[in-house]
């Protein structure tokens, strides 16, 4: 135990013997209120407070703050990394998702004078200025008429070569 207490209800005065703390023993003393004296030893710590130890403790403290940054920065690397890899992919799924990647395989856009996609024959009605967008620019059109629509495929020439399902 710490400077155990022999007589709890009495005042308790940890002191060393320097010229302030006997003066606070002298008050005491002349006062007459009881108290209990306890010496304090600061050789233990002044142990731990020696310009050597204290120069040690920096040293592992700094050792340990290098250790740190460096894990610290390694994580911020590989955040970043992964960052770039997540900011890659959702540019490709950008893209794959993007209107202009179906131009460029020869499709094209139209627009009607609002704006707004011609989704059906039925949203042009003829004489209606359209906008045409296709993978290198745009230009305008009217609608002429509705166009006729295709004839059915004209069947087949017969072949010399026979077939595995007829007998």
């Amino acid at each position: 135990k710490k400077w155990p207490a022999q007589h709890p209800d009495r005042l308790q005065l940890y002191s060393l013997p320097t010229p302030n703390g006997v003066k606070v023993s002298i008050a005491l003393e002349e006062t007459g209120l009881p108290y209990e004296a306890h010496r304090v030893e600061f050789s233990k710590i002044a142990a731990r407070h020696s310009p050597h130890s204290i120069s040690a403790r920096c040293e592992r403290f700094r050792e340990r703050l290098e250790t740190n940054v460096a894990r610290s920065l390694r994580a911020r690397d590989h955040l970043l990394k992964n960052a770039r890899a997540q900011l890659a992919s959702l540019g490709q799924l950008l893209n794959a998702f993007s209107h202009k990647s179906v131009l460029e395989r020869g499709f094209a856009l139209v627009r009607g004078a609002d704006g707004r996609p011609i989704r059906s024959v039925a949203a042009a009605s003829p004489g209606a200025a359209l906008e045409i967008e296709v993978k290198d620019g745009r230009f305008g059109a009217v609608v002429s008429g509705i166009a006729p629509k295709k004839s059915a495929l004209a069947p087949a020439k017969a072949s010399k070569q026979g077939s595995l399902f007829e007998e």
